[in-house]
C-alpha cells in the first residue's frame, strides 16, 4: 500500500500559519514521555513534508501507554488546538494540543518514516515543567522585580487617580489579532469560578479591559488561583501581564474562538468598583464580537463554559503553563 499519498502533505505548515486543516492524516515518527509528575507524552508527527513537534491530551495517554498508538503509526487527527505562550523574555512559543486521534494503520505494520519531513525552522522544542514565576506572589505595594522607572510612574498615576492612563489600550485587540504585546495592563471587571465535575479542580474565568475594549474568554492559570483565594486579585483589580498564552479553538461546531489564559501577572491596585472608562466587546481574529457582556457573564454561554473547563483542564495536565 502507497502510505505516503494517505498523507495530507502541507497539513502540518497551514496548521502554524493558523489555518484550520479538517481532519488531516500524519505519521508519528516519535513518542516521548514528559517528564513530570503527570503521565505526559510528546510526539513528533510528519505530513510526508514537514515534521514537527506536538502535545497529547490526557485523555489519549492509554492509548501510549496501551500500545496502540506507537511509532510509524498514521493517525487521523479529529480534532486539536494551537496555542501561542507569550513571554517577554522570549520568542513567541506555538504549540499544537492534539485532543481526538484515531489509529488507521498500526506502526507495527509500516516500520519506517514515510518520506524525507524536513523540521520547521522555528520549530521549538517542548518547555516541560513550567512553573508559574514566583514575581506572582509579589502583589499591590511590591514591584520590586519590575522596571525601577515604571513603578514610579505608576505611582504617581495611581496617587493623583489617573487610573485610565495605566491601561495599555488597543492591546486586546492587538492580542486577539495575533500581535505579540509585551506586558499590558488591563483591568479586570469580573471573575467567574469553574469547578470541573470529574476532578474537583478550581478554574477561574475572567473577564479583563483595556479601557477601550473588554474580552470574557479569559482565564487564570490555576497555580496563579492562590492570588484570588488570598484576596490580592479582586474584581477592579489593575494588573500588568508578564505573560499570558492564546488559544485557538475550533470546537466540534465548527466555531473559531480564542482563550486567553495569564500565565504570570503582578496585581498593581484595586479601583473599588469602578470600570474604567466605557469598554466595548472586543472582536476575536474571525471578525465576531463575544457576545458575553461584563455586566452578565454569570449568565454566559453554558457551551463555551463547558468547552473551556474540558480544555484548561487538559492544558493543566499537560503542564504547558
Amino acid at each position: 500500500m502507497e502510505y505516503e499519498k494517505m498523507l495530507t502533505k502541507g497539513a502540518l505548515k497551514s496548521i502554524k500559519n493558523n489555518e484550520w486543516v479538517e481532519r488531516p492524516v500524519m505519521q508519528v515518527i516519535g513518542v516521548d514521555k514528559m517528564p513530570s509528575r503527570n503521565e505526559c507524552y510528546i510526539l513528533t508527527v510528519s505530513d510526508g513534508e514537514n515534521r514537527n513537534s506536538v502535545w497529547i491530551t490526557f485523555i489519549l495517554n492509554s492509548m501510549v501507554s496501551s500500545g496502540k498508538l506507537t511509532k510509524f503509526s498514521l493517525i487521523k487527527i479529529n480534532n486539536y488546538v494551537t496555542s501561542n505562550l507569550i513571554d517577554p523574555s522570549t520568542q513567541p512559543i506555538q504549540a499544537i494540543i492534539l485532543s481526538d486521534v484515531v489509529v488507521i494503520v498500526p506502526g507495527s505494520i509500516i516500520h519506517k518514516t514515510i518520506g524525507n519531513p524536513q523540521r520547521f525552522s522555528n520549530d521549538v522544542e517542548p518547555i516541560f515543567g513550567m512553573e508559574a514565576s514566583a514575581s506572582t506572589a509579589q502583589v499591590n505595594e511590591d514591584y520590586s522585580e519590575l522596571d525601577r522607572t515604571k513603578e514610579l510612574e505608576w505611582r504617581s498615576l495611581i496617587e493623583r487617580g489617573l487610573h485610565s492612563r495605566l491601561l495599555t489600550k488597543g492591546a486586546l485587540q492587538s492580542i486577539l489579532c495575533n500581535a505579540n504585546v509585551k506586558c499590558p495592563i488591563m483591568q479586570v471587571l469580573s471573575i467567574l469560578l469553574l469547578k470541573n465535575a470529574i476532578t474537583g479542580f478550581s478554574i477561574y474565568r475572567l473577564i479583563i479591559s483595556d479601557g477601550q475594549h473588554h474580552y470574557s474568554l479569559v482565564s487564570l492559570d490555576r497555580r496563579l488561583n492562590s492570588l484570588i483565594t488570598c484576596g490580592h486579585l479582586k474584581e477592579y483589580s489593575i494588573i500588568y501581564i508578564k505573560s499570558y498564552a492564546v488559544v485557538n479553538v475550533t470546537d466540534s461546531s465548527h466555531r473559531n474562538w480564542q482563550l486567553i489564559v495569564l500565565t504570570d501577572l503582578v496585581c498593581l491596585f484595586v479601583c473599588p468598583g469602578e470600570v474604567i472608562g466605557n469598554p466595548q466587546p472586543a472582536k476575536g481574529n474571525s471578525g465576531q464580537e463575544v457576545a458575553n457582556s461584563y455586566l452578565d457573564i454569570t449568565n454566559g454561554s453554558d457551551s463555551i463554559d463547558h468547552e473551556m473547563d474540558n480544555l484548561l483542564h487538559n492544558l493543566d495536565m499537560l503542564h504547558m503553563f
